[in-house]
């Protein structure tokens, strides 16, 4: 074979290698970027259990929160809710129909 065929037959193949792997980059990083993670759903039972424990003057919190596997920062979250709107349990999520009878009703 000619030398400059050669070439150019090696020059094709890092072009093609090239993009493959440019194709699984993005691949990869479009499927770890373009969806915000997923929250940690934190049950109500749970939830309950940490304002218990905030009520209850014998029993830590944050080390109920932390035996429960609870972050400490969300167990704090979770207590300030509580305090501020007397809530325990998790936000109901409005459906589309509720907030555009909730727009209405403005």
């Amino acid at each position: 074979m000619n030398s400059t065929v050669e070439q150019k037959i090696k020059h094709v193949y890092i072009l093609c290698m090239y993009t493959v792997n440019a194709h699984k980059l993005f691949c990869r990083f479009k499927s770890e970027y373009s969806m915000p993670p997923r929250r940690n759903r934190i049950p109500n039972e749970v939830r309950r259990r940490i304002v218990r424990a905030f009520d209850d003057p014998t029993e830590d919190y944050l080390s109920i929160a932390d035996t429960l596997g609870v972050n400490k920062s969300t167990a704090r979250s979770i207590v300030a809710t509580y305090l501020r709107e007397g809530r325990v349990n998790e936000r109901p999520q409005l459906v589309a129909d509720e907030i555009t009878l909730e727009l209405i009703m403005r």
